[in-house]
């Protein structure tokens, strides 16, 4: 009986759970172990991230190099513990029924990669994207294991390479419209270079020779170019 009231419960959550902007309905307090929570990797969750949307968001958060195993902690809008985990191999994980509720924009435990979507700042803290495919946003405290970055910044620092539909977004000599066609591209990588408003100039090798070209990274608030983080 208590099992059909739980699924019941559930259910009934799930289909009122709503997130605007900076707004949640479902806010949970998730205490274990002592008020922490850990949550497994699943390091079959690998890269690029197909989200071809920047609308509502004002750059990234990447863990760094500073990051030294610490409990990395993300808060409900009311300030209360959501979260907290260790992002580490060999971390006394503890397997729990929400660990699918982090899922953020990118990461990789091998390589040491997470990152996340930023809507907002202020003094003290960053309003982050955990979960991706519900756009759950909580907030996180500023310290010296996150980076934050813009946009532009995040792709000309921290993408390996990216990748895009040539045929749409065909690759120009300059950033410019009416500028001519660069043709016969066809590199196995695309590794940007520099970025000057909407256009992104790349360069690729094939053969011996190494060419550059510039294409559209974003069309307002629509991205128009995937990223990767490790080739």
């Amino acid at each position: 009986m208590k099992n059909i009231f739980k699924q019941i419960l559930y259910l009934f959550l799930f289909f009122f759970v709503t997130c605007n902007d900076y707004q949640l309905n479902f806010e949970e307090n998730i205490k274990t172990n002592n008020g922490v929570t850990f949550v497994e990797i699943d390091e079959k969750k690998d890269m690029p991230k197909i989200i071809d949307t920047i609308e509502n968001t004002i750059g990234i958060l990447k863990l760094n190099e500073n990051y030294k195993n610490e409990m990395i902690t993300f808060f409900n809008l009311d300030n209360s513990v959501w979260y907290r985990f260790k992002y580490c191999y060999g971390c006394d994980i503890e397997i729990n029924d929400l660990e699918k509720k982090f899922i953020p924009y990118a990461y990789h435990i091998d390589y040491f990669i997470m990152i996340l979507r930023v809507v907002k700042m202020d003094s003290g803290s960053f309003y982050v994207i955990v979960n991706e495919e519900q756009r759950l946003i909580k907030k996180i405290n500023k310290n010296n294991y996150f980076t934050f970055r813009n946009w532009k910044e995040h792709i000309l620092n921290d993408v390996s390479s990216i990748d895009f539909d040539v045929n749409k977004n065909p690759v120009m000599e300059k950033p410019e419209e009416n500028s001519k066609r660069v043709e016969n591209v066809d590199g196995e990588f695309y590794f940007p270079v520099e970025i000057k408003g909407e256009w992104l100039k790349i360069n690729w090798i094939k053969g011996k020779k190494e060419y550059y070209g510039w294409i559209k990274w974003k069309n307002k608030n629509t991205l128009l170019i995937e990223l990767y983080y490790f080739l």
